[in-house]
């Protein structure tokens, strides 16, 4: 790795001056990697396009951060979005297409994309492999037992540059040093208690993401 790639890698996307480390890819992933970049820039376009580039350079970070594939983090960083343009009527149309097992509400709406997107790109780049469409799946909701793949897309798309708010910052601090799994769990919590505080639709089975997440902690110390 050259001197600019290990300051790079050490670097977090978020940093002024931040220059992305180039990597190491072999020829044919390089070329999908282009290829991936071409189509999503052809598909979205404004603050969504940029999301989605910002969400794939994080989740590149942390993937070399946390000893993930770098190939698969990028990718399924640059595709998590795929869908987020349809229509409500397109993406109830898609769920239905696939038999996507999704409660028909509209409070649902905001995690449809992910999952409308898993179920249909496989068509597109059978190149991938199941790994990269799942953590586009559950990049929205979690899910029980989630892979470092899964969590480094999860966590990419909550902390990538462009994202605001007062929990930003401290999640940020702590992808720079904490395991991948309180990285997690921490936005898992974050996001939890912002859909309560404000009232939205929580997704079924968002109280067992959260005990999943804590199946590993430590007990609390009994305080009687």
């Amino acid at each position: 790795m050259s001197k600019d790639n290990k300051a790079a890698s050490k670097a977090a996307p978020w940093d002024k001056g931040y220059c992305a480390p180039d990597p190491l890819y072999a020829p044919e992933q390089a070329a999908l990697m282009a290829r991936l970049r071409n189509d999503v820039s052809e598909r979205l376009w404004g603050k969504r396009l940029k999301h989605s580039f910002g969400v794939a350079a994080t989740a590149l970070w942390l993937a070399r951060r946390c000893s993930v594939d770098e190939f698969t983090a990028e990718a399924a960083g640059l595709l998590h979005d795929w869908d987020k343009k349809l229509s409500p009527e397109e993406l109830w149309g898609k769920v239905d297409e696939y038999g996507i097992d999704v409660p028909h509400v509209d409070g649902a709406l905001p995690v449809l994309h992910g999952l409308t997107a898993a179920a249909s790109l496989p068509r597109d780049y059978p190149e991938l492999g199941a790994e990269v469409f799942q953590a586009i799946a559950r990049h929205t909701t979690g899910a029980p037992g989630m892979t470092d793949l899964d969590m480094v897309v999860y966590v990419a798309d909550m902390i990538e540059p462009g994202r605001e708010g007062d929990f930003v910052d401290d999640i940020r601090k702590l992808a720079c040093t904490a395991p991948l799994r309180q990285v997690y769990a921490e936005c898992v919590r974050v996001g939890l208690i912002y859909l309560l505080k404000s009232g939205r639709f929580v997704y079924p089975g968002a109280l067992d993401v959260w005990n999943d997440c804590r199946t590993d902690a430590p007990a609390s110390e009994d305080k009687e």
